[in-house]
């Protein structure tokens, strides 16, 4: 889908999940049939002291503030719902449903 097409809502989620997965910091917690996609603070397999740390790592009330997503019996809600209409642009057409500049629609 190309760049003016894409919905923003949608292409953020997207680049923020691929970012948190290259670096390393994205999780996963499986209960069974309830999943949590969350992001950590460091990858685990970094030298640091604080991605070592028992102490300094997220508290269970910060994990609000962390989940990017969460799945229940096989589908992710959050990710479901924003890629609903991952190629409607809505900053291309008006309240009415016409077109914003009509010079470029085709």
């Amino acid at each position: 889908v190309g760049d003016p097409v894409r919905n923003p809502a949608s292409e953020k989620l997207n680049d923020y999940v691929s970012r948190a997965f290259n670096a390393g910091i994205i999780r996963r917690l499986n209960f069974g049939v309830v999943s949590f996609m969350w992001v950590d603070d460091y990858d685990s397999n970094m030298g640091l002291y604080a991605a070592r740390c028992d102490y300094l790592k997220p508290t269970w009330a910060d994990m609000r503030h962390r989940v990017v997503d969460v799945g229940f019996m096989g589908k992710w809600w959050i990710s479901d719902k924003k890629m609903e209409e991952f190629d409607i642009n809505a900053s291309e057409w008006n309240e009415d449903g016409t077109p914003v500049n009509r010079a470029r629609q085709l």
